[in-house]
């Protein structure tokens, strides 16, 4: 049986403040679709993440970086193969005391047999 639900969030939170571009194909479907904070429109498809995530710093293997993200009030609905994590998402931008931007999202995963995979994300902008 493939990474737990938890697993997947926290290996997501991972990838997002290693800037590790090699680890989306292990959190993605590839047919995913996704709404960024930072982008007007609707993404579908792993290229169309992969090269979002490139104007955001991602390269493969990661960097360091200061940048922070983390979820607040997360709920957990458990659909059975589905499941709908809804949360408050903080970024925050060069460390301590770098100004933070926040907002709702929801985090749409589907289990596989090798574990959970996002299919949808939506980020929003408080």
């Amino acid at each position: 049986m493939g990474a737990s639900l938890q697993a997947t969030i926290d290996a997501w939170l991972a990838f997002w403040n290693d800037y590790d571009l090699d680890r989306i194909d292990d959190l993605y479907v590839p047919n995913l679709t996704y709404f960024s904070s930072e982008t007007e429109g609707l993404m579908q498809g792993i290229d169309a993440l992969r090269a979002q995530h490139i104007r955001f710093g991602f390269i493969p293997g990661g960097k360091a970086s200061a940048n922070h993200l983390s979820l607040h009030d997360v709920t957990v609905q458990d659909l059975g193969d589905t499941a709908v994590v809804s949360a408050v998402w903080r970024f925050r931008r060069g460390g301590d005391g770098g100004p933070v931007q926040h907002g709702p999202c929801t985090l749409v995963l589907t289990r596989t047999p090798a574990g959970y995979r996002f299919v949808h994300t939506h980020f929003g902008n408080y």
